[in-house]
């Protein structure tokens, strides 16, 4: 294992023959969170398009090429394969930032470690005696010129995530009100090139254990956070004669699914959410959770839609959905869930991991943690409310009922 110091660069010919590299990156310091990056560019160093970055909000590349593989508050692991780099992408840069507060002076230390089948091959190490007030550091580059080499960089930047992005020739997608009407915008001219615009603010979940974080108001009033389940809204197929008898076998009509919820509030206060029982919670008072509606019919376009109005006041929250009848199992129905917030944050989980012998499914927890909330993709299949109920530990007592 070779060790490299600020604006070393080394062929990567000369370590490994491999096209297929990690990118281990782990950054310790007095923030709770670094988010670190990978942007692919161009010959120019630019962004060729939104899909070029890959962080928390897009955990692959459109090739492949780079993957998230894993991340956590202070690390993230990069898999790369150099062979599916698209022809166009000159360039690999490895970034971190720091969003609160803080700069990389308050770094205690940090290191890019670069790996081949299991075997260490490069490292490099900094701290925050390198830096001053910079809150966004190029940390290291992969490029080709003539080969594939590395480098060292820790080049740093006084702006954050969306500073590094303009750096990078792309534009910062920000949640604004709604503008007046407007003449239409004029063509643009021929030649003109048309930035690539990164959402920052909105994370897809993709499997089970992957969170995402929402500030809480420290001011006691209400903070919606909005739950939308939807689904397709499609018929199921009709059966008949013998397949109609055979067991797990929809009778034929559309999907109604319900959405609910599990909760515990601070003060030690439990209850369940849902429109079996008409218990819809309350939008004024405790606990200050509401269910909108019941559809069964498949005809609203928006589905089901869950509100938490102080979130300050919840210990933790589990956010289920079930079958109630028209099909037999999540596989037919496509759900998703959207999770908002009034601060313009956007939280994406799809159900695309389907028990197809069961039709009860816990989607996400969501819990209290002081000055944030953490809401963390479920997506565990059971036989109904008991079951889960006795995964989740709440307590309650359970009897058959119906909807009226």
């Amino acid at each position: 294992m070779q060790k490299l110091v600020p604006g070393q660069k080394i062929k990567l010919s000369e370590v490994t023959p491999s096209l297929q590299l990690e990118i281990d990156v782990q950054v310790q310091g007095a923030s709770r969170e670094y988010d670190i990056s990978c942007f692919l560019l161009n010959e120019q160093e630019k962004l060729p398009s939104d899909d070029h970055v890959v962080f928390y909000n897009n955990l692959r590349s459109q090739q492949g090429e780079v993957v998230l593989a894993q991340r956590d508050a202070f690390s993230s692991k990069f898999e790369l394969d150099l062979s599916k780099v698209q022809q166009g992408v000159k360039r690999l840069a490895f970034t971190c930032t720091v969003d609160d507060g803080l700069t990389f002076k308050d770094v205690k230390t940090g290191r890019v470690r670069v790996s081949s089948g299991g075997n260490l091959l490069l490292e490099f190490v900094f701290t925050g005696t390198q830096f001053s007030q910079e809150k966004a550091v190029i940390l290291a580059e992969i490029y080709f010129k003539d080969v594939w080499r590395f480098g060292a960089t820790g080049q740093g930047f006084n702006g954050g995530l969306a500073d590094l992005v303009r750096h990078y020739g792309g534009t910062v997608e920000r949640p604004a009100p709604t503008p007046p009407p407007a003449p239409p915008a004029p063509t643009p001219a021929p030649g003109a090139e048309e930035k690539p615009t990164v959402n920052l603010k909105k994370i897809t979940l993709e499997k089970r254990g992957d969170s995402g974080k929402v500030n809480l108001r420290k001011d006691g009033r209400k903070q919606p956070i909005h739950i939308n389940l939807n689904w397709d809204q499609q018929a199921a197929p009709q059966r008949s004669g013998l397949w109609s008898l055979l067991p797990g076998q929809a009778s034929g009509g559309t999907a109604d699914l319900d959405l609910g919820c599990m909760y515990e509030m601070q003060n030690g206060y439990r209850g369940v959410i849902q429109a079996l029982g008409n218990t819809f919670g309350a939008k004024d008072t405790v606990p200050y959770i509401y269910l909108d509606k019941d559809d069964r019919s498949g005809s609203s376009t928006d589905g089901e839609n869950l509100l938490i109005l102080r979130p300050d006041m919840i210990r933790r929250v589990v956010v289920f959905a079930y079958i109630y009848q028209g099909v037999s199992t999540f596989q037919d129905v496509g759900g998703r869930m959207r999770i908002t917030d009034d601060q313009g944050n956007e939280i994406h989980l799809k159900l695309d991991q389907p028990d197809p012998g069961l039709k009860f499914c816990a989607i996400c927890s969501i819990t209290n943690s002081g000055d944030h909330i953490e809401v963390t993709k479920e997506e565990r299949y059971f036989r109904g409310h008991q079951e889960t109920d006795e995964h989740y530990g709440f307590g309650f007592r359970w009897q058959s009922g119906q909807k009226s």
